[in-house]
């Protein structure tokens, strides 16, 4: 398989493209730099919260990239534009 990557344009695109190779052997990769691999900004908030709430912090606030939303607007939230 063989995976362009210079004509990304939006995040996540080149996550999309490398997943669909099954296995490394035959992949070949055209194009990689490291501008054209991008995550949504939500996508690196949700990581950096993973990675946030993994430590132990002591009398520390700890925030949610989804803290400015409540229940129902998230419910009712169009996701789409994350992929």
């Amino acid at each position: 398989m063989e995976c362009h990557l210079a004509g990304t344009f939006d995040c996540g695109q080149a996550y999309v493209a490398l997943s669909r190779a099954s296995t490394l052997d035959g992949l070949r990769v055209v194009g990689l730099r490291r501008e054209v691999v991008r995550a949504h900004p939500h996508v690196q908030r949700f990581y950096q919260d993973i990675a946030w709430q993994a430590r132990p912090h002591q009398n520390q606030k700890q925030t949610s990239a989804f803290d400015e939303f409540d229940d129902q607007e998230l419910a009712e939230a169009d996701m789409s534009d994350m992929v």
